[in-house]
C-alpha cells in the first residue's frame, strides 16, 4: 500500500517484475498535475498480482 501513495511523485517507478517497461517516472505525475489544475482528483486501486486501475475525475465547466 505505501508504494501506491508514492506511485504519483516525480521519477517514481514501479517495477512489477513481470515486464521490462523502459520508463522515466514523470507520466503519472504530469497527469495529477493536469486533473488537479482542473480541479479534479486522481487515485489509484490496485489488487497485487492481479490489476492496476488509475482513475480520475474533472468537474463539468
Amino acid at each position: 500500500m505505501r508504494r501506491l501513495k508514492e506511485i504519483f511523485n516525480l521519477f517514481e517507478i514501479a517495477h512489477s517484475g513481470k515486464y521490462d517497461i523502459e520508463s522515466h517516472g514523470i507520466g503519472l505525475t504530469i497527469v495529477k498535475q493536469l486533473v488537479e489544475e482542473n480541479g479534479g482528483n486522481i487515485w489509484v486501486d490496485s489488487k497485487l498480482g492481479k490489476e492496476t486501475k488509475f482513475q480520475f475525475a474533472v468537474p463539468k465547466k
